[in-house]
């Protein structure tokens, strides 16, 4: 898994900015995109830590209810992930340099997925740092990069020059740029959204948070 692309794992009822749905609102003409995009990336660039409560929607076409998931988030740059889950039921997401851990404690057990579908086991947790980690020039080669204004908040929408990667779309606060959503799009996929609340910066997480901590007698295997 790449280590710098981590804003946003990764949602909940509503799409309430209307993130990958039809654009909305005023695009911005290509000066004064760039300038709330260096804006963006410089205030990203000052977040250490976040911790967060969010609700996770994952939704498709071919499906007639979302799966909607909500718990308590903390990251670490560089690429750490702590995600629990406590509705509709209990796990502890722990993603790394190492992969990703995924633990159910009410049937003690832990599943590790293969590493090709590492990214698809954090739903959208691993973009969790994409605008702070990785320079805006490296972001525009790989994706046409569009930015809105709208009700009170920036939307910028990643849409990928290779046809076989995902579409992704960042809600921020306008002014000091906090991330409030977060949602990817994989060609043929569900959709996964992930909404932030009482979103909380630069706090203390001590790193043993997003070491896997397993009770003993819990199994263990591949998804």
């Amino acid at each position: 898994m790449r280590r710098g692309v981590l804003i946003a794992f990764v949602a909940f009822v509503v799409c309430p900015f209307n993130v990958l749905g039809q654009e909305s609102g005023r695009e911005l003409p290509p000066a004064e995109a760039e300038r709330v995009l260096e804006q963006i990336a410089q205030a990203q660039a000052k977040v250490r830590t976040i911790r967060a409560t969010v609700v996770q929607k994952r939704s498709s076409t071919l499906l007639k209810n979302n799966s909607v998931t909500e718990g308590r988030l903390e990251g670490k740059r560089p690429g750490l992930i702590r995600w629990e889950v406590d509705k509709p039921s209990r796990s502890i997401t722990w993603i790394g340099p190492d992969g990703v851990t995924i633990y159910y404690p009410d049937q003690r057990m832990a599943k590790t997925p293969p590493r090709w579908a590492v990214a698809r086991a954090g739903g959208g947790l691993d973009k969790l740092f994409a605008f702070s980690d990785r320079p805006l020039a490296e972001i525009r080669q790989e994706h046409d990069v569009r930015v809105w204004s709208e009700s009170g908040v920036v939307r910028v929408k990643l849409v990928p020059r290779n046809e076989g990667a995902a579409e992704m779309a960042f809600v921020f606060s306008p002014g000091d740029y906090t991330l409030r959503e977060v949602a990817v799009l994989p060609p043929g996929g569900r959709a996964v959204t992930l909404t932030f609340r009482d979103m909380r910066v630069n706090a203390e997480i001590p790193d043993a948070r997003f070491v896997p901590d397993l009770p003993p007698g819990t199994a263990t295997g591949e998804m």
